[in-house]
C-alpha cells in the first residue's frame, strides 16, 4: 500500500472515529435530558398537587371572610391566612411557568440558568413558609376554631393568652431572617449548607440539577 493510501485510510478511519464519537455524545445528552425532564416531570407533579391543595383552602377562608366581614378580630387573622395561601398559590404558578419554559435544546449552560432560577425560588418560598409557620399557628387556632366548631377563642382563652402565643411564635422571626442574610452567600462554599439547600428546593430538583453537571462535565472533557 502506497503511503499516501495509507494517509487517505488513516484519515477515513479517524472520521469515522469521530462521528462514533459525536454520536454517542449526542446519545448521552440525550439520555442525560431524559432524565432531566423525568425528575421535573415529579416536580412538576408536586407543584400542581401544592397548587389544588391551596384552592380549597382560599376558597374556604374567602367564605369565612364574607361570613364574619363585620367581626375585624375574625378578619384579620383570616385575611392573614388568607395572603400567605395566596402566595403558596402563586409561587407554584410561577414555578410550573418556570418549568414549562426550560427548552431543553438549548445549550446546556442555559437550562443550567434555568435550573438555578427554579431551584432558587424554591429555596425562598420554602423558607417564608417555614419562617411563617409558626405565627400562623395562633391566626389557623383561631379562625378554625371559629370556622369549624363556632369556638370564640378570644372570648374563651382571653386577650393575654392571644397576645403570648403570638409574641411566642414572632419572637424567632427575626433570628430566623438574620441566620438566611447571614449565611446566604455560603451555600456554594459550604457541601452542608448546599445539601441543606438542595433538601430545602426538592430532591427532583437536585436530581435535574446534578444530571445537567455531569452533562455539562462530559462535553467540557470532549
Amino acid at each position: 500500500m502506497e503511503l499516501d493510501d495509507l494517509k487517505a485510510a488513516w484519515r477515513e478511519l479517524d472520521r469515522r472515529l469521530e462521528s462514533v464519537l459525536a454520536l454517542d455524545r449526542r446519545v448521552l445528552r440525550e439520555l442525560k435530558l431524559d432524565k432531566t425532564r423525568s425528575a421535573l416531570r415529579r416536580l412538576t407533579g408536586l407543584l400542581v398537587f401544592e397548587l389544588i391543595a391551596g384552592v380549597p383552602a382560599v376558597l374556604l377562608l374567602g367564605s369565612f371572610l364574607a361570613e364574619h366581614y363585620a367581626a375585624a378580630r375574625f378578619v384579620a387573622p383570616a385575611l392573614l391566612l388568607h395572603a400567605v395561601t395566596l402566595f403558596t398559590i402563586l409561587a407554584s404558578v410561577r414555578q410550573l411557568a418556570m418549568v414549562a419554559r426550560i427548552d431543553y435544546s438549548a445549550p446546556i449552560l442555559t437550562i443550567q440558568h434555568a435550573l438555578a432560577e427554579l431551584r432558587a425560588s424554591r429555596i425562598r418560598t420554602t423558607y417564608w413558609i417555614l419562617v411563617l409557620a409558626p405565627p400562623l399557628w395562633t391566626p389557623l387556632a383561631i379562625v378554625s376554631a371559629k370556622g369549624l366548631f363556632g369556638f370564640d377563642v378570644y372570648r374563651e382563652f382571653g386577650p393575654l393568652w392571644v397576645t403570648l402565643n403570638l409574641g411566642v411564635c414572632l419572637a424567632p422571626i427575626p433570628l430566623a431572617i438574620w441566620v438566611a442574610r447571614r449565611y446566604a452567600g455560603s451555600f456554594h462554599s459550604s457541601r452542608i449548607l448546599e445539601y441543606l439547600a438542595d433538601i430545602i428546593a426538592g430532591r427532583s430538583l437536585a436530581t435535574a440539577r446534578s444530571l445537567l453537571e455531569e452533562i455539562a462535565k462530559f462535553e467540557e472533557e470532549r
